[in-house]
């Protein structure tokens, strides 16, 4: 049986994203960076946040640079 995973990431763009052409093919890729606080605090109290890099191909990275 095949199977898949899924992640859904809610979160903050950080910065903008990059939108490259790449080869002369026309594809396109785009990158931004994801910022997910976590659900709790350190020991400090302080909120602990993740950095997810996320690539994107096609119409989808044409999207994410608008």
């Amino acid at each position: 049986m095949k199977s898949y995973n899924s992640v859904t990431l809610l979160g903050s763009p950080v910065g903008n994203a990059e939108i490259k052409s790449m080869g002369n093919n026309d594809r396109i890729r785009g990158s931004f960076t994801l910022a997910v606080n976590r659900p709790y605090k350190d020991s400090d109290g302080k909120n602990v946040v993740d950095f997810f890099t996320v690539v994107a191909w096609g119409k989808l990275a044409e999207i994410c640079g608008d």
